[in-house]
């Protein structure tokens, strides 16, 4: 290997001394070896570690996504049987609460649809009972009333047929 530099010899009161600065002729010379050590030494831990760190990060933003899994699952169990049901904002990341809250407050306008819609249907029913009684008692009327008259004209009618036997 080639170096170049500069040596200065002095004379001191303990003896000579001899100062050496030196440069390799090629800076390749000292990098290469000190890159080849350090991958044959060091560089095999990076896998593992980088593997380790990814697992890591997984379980970490799995165990922190855990509470919004939960009420996702309870926001998909929520039907029209079920419209008092709001989706808790506890325990949740910062970032969620607000369309929770928004998920919430739609919650709470369909239930009062729901609520309006079975008023109508309740006072509509009533509303339409009233007439069918008085139609149904009505008609109930007129079948006796038509009844008594069949009976009338029945009972006519064997008197004239008995009143014609007599007379044959």
């Amino acid at each position: 290997m080639d170096y170049y530099g500069l040596s200065v010899r002095e004379d001191s009161a303990v003896g000579a001394l001899s100062i050496s600065v030196a440069r390799a002729a090629s800076s390749n010379v000292l990098v290469f070896p000190l890159i080849r050590e350090f991958v044959l030494d060091y560089a095999w831990l990076v896998p593992p570690f980088l593997l380790a760190t990814l697992a890591i990060g997984a379980l970490a933003i799995r165990s922190g996504l855990k509470r919004v899994r939960e009420v996702s699952e309870m926001a998909s169990a929520i039907g029209p049987g079920t419209t008092s049901v709001r989706l808790p904002s506890e325990n949740l990341p910062r970032e969620i609460n607000p369309l929770v809250a928004a998920v919430n407050r739609a919650f709470d306008r369909l239930e009062h649809g729901f609520a309006v819609q079975r008023q109508f249907t309740a006072n509509a029913a009533h509303e339409l009972r009233t007439p069918l009684f008085i139609i149904t008692g009505l008609l109930a009327t007129k079948i006796v009333r038509r009844r008594r008259c069949c009976a009338a004209n029945c009972s006519t009618i064997a008197n004239l047929k008995t009143a014609l036997k007599n007379r044959c």
